[in-house]
């Protein structure tokens, strides 16, 4: 069962993340509601399009959210505020990376993993100096990052955003995600995107399907027959057609 904490800060969290986007430089590839093409296929345990991405709903997001990422981090045994910065950072550039934050915020071995030291040292912070301090790491890792330029200003804008409504939670404040605008965030890590790998994997059809097509015209000699050429001509246009659609879906 979904409890309030998480309805709280996923709320926060699908507000800032916005809807579709497929931005070529975001290393995430495409994208909706935050969740990306690779972490969609993960939960469904299966291969997914662009398409599939486009079409995600409001109500899979927040069951993917609450399952690789908000139990992932034990947001409902975190401190109301340290939860919210915590999980958010989790979404944006990966749970371990995240928690490994808070550990280091914390000054216990910094594993990646939310364990009973963890959340005991959790418990026994000042939430306010672990909020900030978690926010002042965050923007640490994204200056590193060689996008910066490109995403600097949105990263900015969500951690001084999340940060704001995680003191105000711990606080004691009951504050939601009503007047967030969104704004685009790529996933801050260096993977590569669905798009460069994509590239990669059309290099290999496109090679493939050229020798595949002069096999069959090898095998008729020099006198090739019009059935080897027509079979040669059918095997490049369907190469062919299959990079103009998957450029196509892509763009």
């Amino acid at each position: 069962m979904k409890s309030q904490r998480f309805e709280a800060c996923v709320g926060i969290v699908l507000a800032h993340e916005g809807g579709f986007v497929d931005h070529p430089d975001d290393p995430g590839g495409a994208t909706n509601f935050g969740i990306t093409h690779g972490t969609l296929a993960a939960h469904r345990g299966s291969a997914v399009s662009v398409q599939d991405v486009r079409e995600l709903t409001r109500a899979e997001a927040k069951a993917i959210y609450h399952r690789s990422y908000w139990k992932t981090v034990q947001g409902d045994d975190l401190p109301v505020g340290i939860d919210l910065v915590v999980f958010d950072f989790g979404v944006n550039a990966g749970v371990a990376r995240s928690v490994k934050l808070l550990q280091r915020v914390l000054g216990v071995d910094a594993d990646g993993i939310a364990g009973e030291m963890t959340l005991a040292a959790a418990r026994a912070a000042d939430p306010r100096d672990v909020i900030v301090r978690f926010g002042q790491g965050r923007m640490a890792h994204y200056r590193a990052l060689k996008t910066w330029s490109k995403f600097g200003r949105g990263w900015t804008r969500r951690t001084e955003g999340v940060e704001r409504q995680a003191l105000l939670f711990a606080s004691g404040a009951e504050t939601g995600a009503d007047d967030i605008a969104p704004i685009e965030t790529p996933k801050a890590d260096d993977r590569p995107s669905v798009k460069s790998q994509l590239r990669t994997e059309l290099r290999k059809i496109v090679t493939g399907g050229a020798g595949m097509a002069a096999s069959v015209l090898a095998a008729s000699g020099s006198a090739a027959q019009p059935v080897q050429w027509a079979l040669a001509g059918v095997i490049v246009a369907g190469f062919a057609y299959l990079i103009w659609r998957t450029w196509d879906v892509e763009a």
